[in-house]
């Protein structure tokens, strides 16, 4: 810790921004108190313990850890103790990869967004979600979100494969970038503002799921039932209940496909129906010619 007195930014960038979530200006101070006085030991933990778990809490609520620092001999450890486990406590190094990249990132970038000291900052990223459970990463769309928001000028750019990474209340913030053949690559701005998972991952991932065509059909039956009335009734749909027969549409056929999968009466739709009939129910929802 003795090294910290002299540019401890150079020493370690997440330790010193510890020290600055403490609300610690002068470490050189700081050490000279500790060298003489257990209490003053005992004092620092405790401050850095309490401040970093609180800032850690403040972005990732739903992990419930306490991070703990020891000082003994001028030489600190950081250690990670989930919280209703005594005596148990781990160090970094004994935790998941996704813990680790999270906290890294946290006592990085996000506490200096948190003491002011992210200024006129370029962020570029790729894939910072790896390894992340989904709330994680959640959580960490959040933060990256909070960086660009504040008065001092931040950019944030990300490149990603999840869609809980994807702001769904800005999605016209968003670019789909598609490699190309001749070693060419497209790029495309993603329309409309607000959306769903499930019309991210057709949107953004051209990846048709049962969820959005869900979506889409009960938006049109609550809102405008008569579009749907007006599909041409290509498909047979015989209900087991009744024993009846009945001409439907492709986007119906699925629907009850979806919502009945006890009746083993009618074929399973393919991929290829499943996205045909998203984009029919597209066009009458947007309007598309």
């Amino acid at each position: 810790m003795s090294q910290l007195t002299w540019k401890p930014q150079d020493i370690s960038v997440p330790l010193f921004n510890c020290f600055q979530l403490a609300g610690i200006e002068d470490i050189k101070s700081e050490m000279d108190k500790i060298r003489t006085n257990p209490a003053d030991v005992n004092n620092l933990q405790e401050k850095l313990s309490d401040k970093v778990t609180s800032h850690i809490k403040a972005v990732w609520p739903n992990h419930p850890v306490k991070i703990k620092f020891q000082i003994n001999n001028m030489q600190l450890s950081f250690l990670i103790e989930d919280e209703g486990v005594k005596y148990k406590a781990k160090t970094t190094s004994q935790r998941s990869d996704g813990f680790k990249q999270f906290i890294s990132f946290l006592l990085t970038v996000s506490a200096e967004n948190s003491t002011k000291l992210l200024n006129y900052t370029f962020l570029l990223l790729d894939e910072p979600e790896t390894h992340l459970h989904p709330q994680a990463q959640e959580y960490l769309r959040e933060e990256l979100i909070k960086l660009s928001k504040n008065k001092n000028d931040n950019i944030v750019v990300f490149a990603t494969h999840s869609n809980y990474m994807i702001d769904k209340d800005h999605l016209e913030r968003c670019y789909r970038v598609t490699k190309l053949r001749g070693g060419k690559t497209s790029l495309e701005k993603i329309k409309g503002d607000k959306s769903s998972y499930s019309e991210v991952n057709y949107e953004v991932f051209e990846v048709p799921t049962s969820d959005y065509h869900n979506e889409l059909y009960g938006y049109l039956e609550d809102l405008e039932p008569t579009k749907l009335e007006g599909l041409s009734k290509t498909k047979k749909w015989h209900n087991e209940k009744t024993s009846k027969e009945e001409a439907v549409s492709l986007p119906k056929y699925i629907r009850h496909s979806i919502h009945h999968p006890e009746n083993t009466s009618n074929l399973k739709f393919t991929t290829e129906e499943l996205v045909e009939s998203i984009k029919t129910l597209r066009k009458l929802k947007y309007n598309y010619e």
